[in-house]
């Protein structure tokens, strides 16, 4: 009888263990985005005429502008953590959000969700 409650206890504080390190794992973010600096273009103007141009924000977020239109593809642009996730309500990071929208000029993007925001925050575009 010893032997398995020795087994038990020795196989929750193994799981325990595994569990504590997923966590910690999890919680912390993937990697430095700055360690990539030397690969930006911060390009932040319209595409040459006749051109598409393509910004990918991270995660999953395009970007495709042809001067005249622009295309917003899953528009996460704020990542929580997975304690974030887990621990708490799930909403826009509306600053981070709000300074996307004024530093890449995302003016012209369709969609009523997204013209009501960007209505609303013309007046970042100045404070930048």
């Amino acid at each position: 009888m010893k032997k398995i409650i020795k087994f038990v206890a020795l196989a929750l504080a193994v799981s325990l263990a595994g569990v504590g390190i997923f966590l910690y794992v999890q919680s912390r973010p993937s990697g430095d985005i700055n360690d990539y600096r030397a690969y930006y273009q911060d390009d932040i103007g319209n595409p040459a005429t006749g051109g598409i141009k393509v910004s990918f924000f991270g995660t999953s977020t395009l970007l495709i502008d042809d001067g005249e239109t622009q295309l917003l593809i899953d528009g996460f642009i704020s990542r929580p953590s997975i304690i974030q996730v887990l621990t708490s309500k799930l909403s826009t990071d509306e600053k981070t959000a709000d300074e996307m929208i004024a530093r890449f000029q995302m003016d012209r993007v369709k969609g009523p969700t997204f013209q009501k925001r960007r209505a609303q925050n013309f007046t970042v575009r100045n404070r930048l």
